[in-house]
């Protein structure tokens, strides 16, 4: 997601700098505006490939098979894991420390663990 939104950027960059050559402003203005325009609107379509942090915590609580009051969260985040974005969301419950590695495209539990708390 983040390479789509860089090659997208780096396209508008390229945009701007051919646009900025030509003589009427006016019409160097219009097309700079669209081509704004055009690359939020295809970074914003990148990012609704993406389950969203809160998502992916329902999917580790679910999986744990506890509700949001029932622990104490200690990480929510998003984070690139082998070219892979992902989500890590880590709660304890008790005595238990609770580690998941959620996809942010599809929501599939890449990777969970528990620990004791005292094994820190």
């Amino acid at each position: 997601m983040k390479k789509k939104i860089i090659a997208i950027l780096a396209a508008a960059t390229m945009v701007f700098a051919f646009v900025g050559c030509g003589s009427d402003q006016e019409e160097a203005t219009e097309e700079t505006t669209a081509a704004v325009e055009e690359t939020t609107e295809a970074a914003t379509e990148a990012e609704t490939d993406d389950i969203g942090i809160d998502k992916a915590t329902e999917i580790a609580l679910a999986d744990a098979g506890f509700s949001a009051d029932d622990v104490e969260f200690t990480k929510q985040n998003a984070d690139i894991d082998d070219g892979v974005a992902i989500y890590e969301i880590e709660f304890i419950n008790g005595e238990t420390k609770y580690e998941y590695d959620i996809d942010a495209k599809t929501g599939n539990i890449l990777d969970k663990d528990t620990d004791s708390v005292y094994d820190d």
